[in-house]
């Protein structure tokens, strides 16, 4: 399922390009090290702020996740694709379809419109970590200060969202 090329396109890729850049000349800083490390942290990101966005093949541009890395990152890539899936109420209303979604139709053709959304949020991530860290950011201390703002953020919006009564009830239905 994840163990193939990820390419990302137009916008998406210079942003992504963006985000592993230094922005420090003196230190040699990134706020990510690597795409696929944007790949892991984009469709969390989107999901909590309910961004989602359209591939763009406006511009002739792309960066690539090779297959070695999609490969090493399987787990934790397919981990944040099954937790969203399951979790998304908003686009999939029926907890039993969600379940099956996220676990039983995995690498099914049925699986097919998820996969599209999950990519959606992870376009809609990179778009929000690009606007939240890189395009405000003038200075280096900037981006260290857009960073610690951003995390808080996104603790506030984890604990407005997810509760542990609601990953419990899931985790029930589930082992039906």
């Amino acid at each position: 399922m994840f163990k193939k090329e990820y390419v990302f396109y137009g916008s998406h890729a210079d942003k992504v390009q963006a985000l592993v850049s230094k922005f420090s000349n003196f230190s040699g800083s990134t706020l990510f090290r690597r795409n696929v490390d944007v790949l892991l942290f984009a469709p969390i990101v989107g999901f909590l702020f309910g961004k989602m966005s359209e591939v763009d093949k406006s511009k002739n541009r792309s960066t690539k996740i090779f297959i070695e890395q999609m490969i090493r990152e399987d787990l934790r890539i397919r981990f944040n694709y099954q937790i969203i899936t399951l979790l998304d109420k908003k686009n999939i209303i029926d907890d039993d379809k969600r379940i099956d979604s996220t676990f039983r139709n995995i690498e099914q053709e049925e699986a097919e419109s998820e996969l599209r959304r999950y990519n959606e949020y992870i376009l809609g991530g990179v778009d929000i970590l690009w606007e939240k860290l890189i395009e405000p950011a003038k200075l280096e201390q900037d981006y260290l200060n857009n960073l610690y703002d951003f995390l808080d953020a996104i603790n506030d919006r984890y604990n407005e969202t997810l509760t542990n009564d609601s990953v419990m009830d899931l985790y029930t239905l589930a082992r039906r």
